[in-house]
Order: structure tokens, then sequence, then C-alpha cells
């Protein structure tokens, strides 16, 4: 593999990490930190919901998590099999598996949602990994 082709172990990390504090971040309705981890032009597509523009994420997400709160629902995004691949120089393609799951607190029901695949194009910018692009393919739609 040529030198520029190649990626550190800490950059390894970083963006194994993006998966994780993306779903931290989301479920825990931190919506600030959330967007954070999104370059600010980056193109979003969940399951067919697409956003060209950060800012109509954060609309959705505020409401989404908002809805869940006052319904005593927690949602929770579990990342696996996370693997990166170097594309060029500050850019990476990482994929990863996903199990979506909800717990309706009044009900003391747990139940998954659904299964998945994200696959994000992510950039080096200021020295900081972010995510540039992100698809997410869901085995069948979530709730």
């Amino acid at each position: 593999m040529s030198e520029h082709k190649r990626l550190s172990t800490a950059d390894r990390l970083a963006i194994a990490e993006l998966f994780a504090r993306y779903g931290h971040s989301y479920d825990g309705g931190r919506i600030d930190d959330y967007m954070a981890l999104f370059a600010s032009d980056a193109h979003i597509d969940l399951g067919g919901h697409i956003f060209d523009n950060p800012q109509a994420l954060r609309t959705v997400a505020e409401r989404r998590v908002q809805g869940f709160a006052d319904g005593g629902i927690q949602r929770r995004h579990l990342f696996t099999n996370i693997a990166v691949e170097p594309i060029e120089p500050g850019r990476a393609q990482a994929v990863a598996y996903c199990l979506i799951t909800s717990s309706d607190r009044a009900r003391g029901e747990w139940r998954p949602l659904t299964t998945g695949l994200y696959t994000a194009e992510v950039c080096k910018i200021g020295g900081r990994w972010q995510i540039c692009r992100l698809q997410a393919h869901f085995d069948h739609a979530p709730a």
C-alpha cells in the first residue's frame, strides 16, 4: 500500500469513534455534539431521508429527540464491525453495522427496531475527523 493510502492507528481510532459519538450524542439528546460530527457541507442520507444542509438535519433531530423524551422512549444506536479504508490523505471511508433499539420506560418494554449498514466518507478538517457524507441503509424502516 502506498504511503498516502495509510492511516495511523490514532486516525483509525478517531474515525471509529465517530460512530460511537454518533450514537451517544443522538441517543442522549445532545444535538450540538451530534451536529459537531458533521462537516458544514455534509451530505446525509438516512434511509432515503436526504439532508444536503446539516441545519435541516438539526431541525429534524431536535424534533425527534424531543418527541422520544416526551414519550418516555429511549433509542440506542449500537455500532459494530467498523472497517476503515483510506481514500487519500485526509479522507477515508468507514462502514459499520448498526442495531437500533427502543425502550419504552412507561411500559417497561424493549425492542429492536432495525439493523442496517452505515457508510461514511470522513474528512480531516482542522485536525479533526468529521463526517462529509453519510448513507444509512436500513434492513427495514425504523418507526
